[in-house]
């Protein structure tokens, strides 16, 4: 009975070996998405013509779009551009920005999370929540409330820059 096990993970590997001999693995250059963007390789989508298991993609699954409107997201990533990114998934609508520290306000925060909704560029298309922290007296941080319609202002802004973008587009 203990051959069979052993030859059984014997022919599981072979057959394991052999179906993985068809990859072609190549060594290639990493690029962060700013370099991306700087030297073009994403031809104006969100991953160029690379599918996510590394090949390229067939002509007609490229005409999939971003699900929220291009013009906002841009605007959003713009406008919200000095705050460091944690993470950003166009395909959701999602951008949540890390803590951030004005010059000359290092004993305050504060951070953002936006929501780009829908494929229509309107108002109701961007949504922001505005978290804000202060350094209590123990030097630890305090949650308190952002200053009076500041997201507000943040969602005026980034539909300004999305209607600036669709005119420079033509579109």
């Amino acid at each position: 009975m203990p051959h069979l096990y052993r030859n059984l993970s014997i022919a599981s590997l072979a057959l394991l070996l052999v179906a993985c001999s068809g990859i072609n693995a190549k060594n290639e250059e990493v690029l962060s998405a700013e370099d991306e963007l700087k030297r073009g390789l994403g031809g104006g989508k969100l991953f160029g013509n690379i599918d996510i298991l590394g090949g390229k993609r067939e002509a007609e699954s490229t005409k999939q779009g971003i699900a929220v409107n291009t013009f906002a997201w841009q605007a959003t990533l713009d406008v919200l551009s000095f705050l460091p990114l944690v993470s950003a998934d166009p395909f959701g609508g999602i951008i949540i920005t890390d803590w951030y520290s004005e010059e000359g306000h290092q004993d305050e925060r504060f951070k953002v999370n936006a929501f780009v909704l829908g494929g229509e560029l309107k108002s109701e298309s961007i949504k922001l929540s505005l978290f804000k922290q202060k350094k209590g007296p123990s030097g630890d941080w305090l949650v308190v409330a952002p200053e009076k319609n500041s997201a507000r202002r943040l969602e005026n802004a980034i539909l300004a820059r999305a209607r600036q973008l669709r005119i420079e587009r033509g579109q």
